[in-house]
C-alpha cells in the first residue's frame, strides 16, 4: 500500500525495513505497471537510478567501445562522468520516456536512463525494460560476489554526488514563471546556465534543474552537490522563488 514511484525513499520503506531485518543482497522495487525499476543494497540504501545506469552503461560499452548513451538534465552527473570514462558519448535528450526513445533513435545510441527509474535498451527496440535491467545488474553482480564483495561495494564508485528528490510546484502559468525564474537564477552565482528543457544550472559547487512538466501546470526542480546540504539549500531557495511567482 504506497504510492507508485519506486525511487522515491517514502515508497521504499517496508522494502527497506525488510532489508534491515535479515540478511539480502539487495532489494528492487517496481512501479505500478512495472516499467520503473528502484534498487537498495543489502543495508536497505536507496541507489540513485543513474548509478544503475552508470554499471549497465559500463557493461554495454564493453561490447561497444565508443557506442552513444542517451541521458537528462535529471540525471545525476555521475552517470555521464561514467559514461565517459568508459569511452563512451554521452547524448543529451529531454526527459520523458517519449523524447528519451525518439532521440536514441535518431542518434543510434545503445542505452539511455531516466532518473526515474526508466532504463532503455537500443536492442529492445530502443523503448524500456525492467527485465534487461535486471539481468544486466543480477550479471554485474555475480561477479561483484565471486570477488567477495556486496551490492553496496559493487555500486560504491558511482556514489559520488548527493542528490535532492524531485519539488514539484504547481503554477497558472508556466511560461511566465519559467521566465521570471530564468531571471532570478540569472541575478545569482552562476558558474552556467543551459536552456534546455528547460534550465539545466551550475553554480559550480552544485547544479541542477528547474523545468517545465510537460503534462501538467507545473514547475519540477532537483539539485545534486558532494554535499547533500548544499543540495538541499539551494532547492529550497529556488523552490521558494517558483512559489513567489507561481501565481
Amino acid at each position: 500500500n504506497r504510492e507508485s514511484d519506486p525511487t522515491l525513499t517514502d515508497n521504499q520503506k517496508q522494502l527497506h525495513k525488510r532489508l534491515n531485518w535479515r540478511k539480502y543482497d539487495f532489494g528492487i522495487s517496481f512501479d505500478g505497471d512495472s516499467d520503473r525499476i528502484a534498487f537498495l543494497d543489502e543495508k536497505g540504501r536507496n541507489i540513485n537510478s543513474a548509478v544503475i545506469g552508470a554499471l549497465v552503461a559500463k557493461r554495454l560499452l564493453l561490447k561497444e567501445p565508443k557506442a552513444k548513451v542517451a541521458y537528462t538534465g535529471l540525471t545525476s552527473r555521475s552517470y555521464e562522468e561514467a559514461i565517459l570514462a568508459a569511452g563512451g558519448k554521452p547524448v543529451l535528450t529531454r526527459v520523458g520516456h517519449a523524447f528519451v526513445k525518439e532521440t536514441m533513435r535518431k542518434k543510434e545510441a545503445v542505452f539511455g536512463c531516466e532518473h526515474s527509474g526508466h532504463f532503455f535498451f537500443r536492442d529492445y527496440f530502443y523503448t524500456d525494460s525492467v527485465v534487461l535491467t535486471l539481468l544486466e545488474v543480477l550479471d554485474a553482480y555475480v561477479e561483484t560476489r565471486k570477488e567477495g564483495k556486496t551490492f553496496g561495494e559493487m555500486v560504491e564508485p558511482y556514489l559520488v554526488y548527493k542528490q535532492t528528490e524531485d519539488i514539484v510546484v504547481k503554477v497558472e502559468d508556466k511560461k511566465l514563471v519559467m521566465d521570471k525564474t530564468e531571471k532570478y537564477l540569472r541575478s545569482l552565482k552562476l558558474s552556467k546556465l543551459r536552456k534546455f528543457d528547460g534550465f539545466i544550472v551550475d553554480f559550480g559547487d552544485v547544479w541542477g534543474m528547474v523545468k517545465p512538466s510537460v503534462t501538467e501546470f507545473a514547475v519540477k526542480i532537483m539539485f545534486e552537490s558532494t554535499d547533500k546540504k548544499l543540495a538541499l539549500k539551494t532547492q529550497k531557495d529556488i523552490v521558494k522563488f517558483v512559489k513567489s511567482v507561481a501565481k
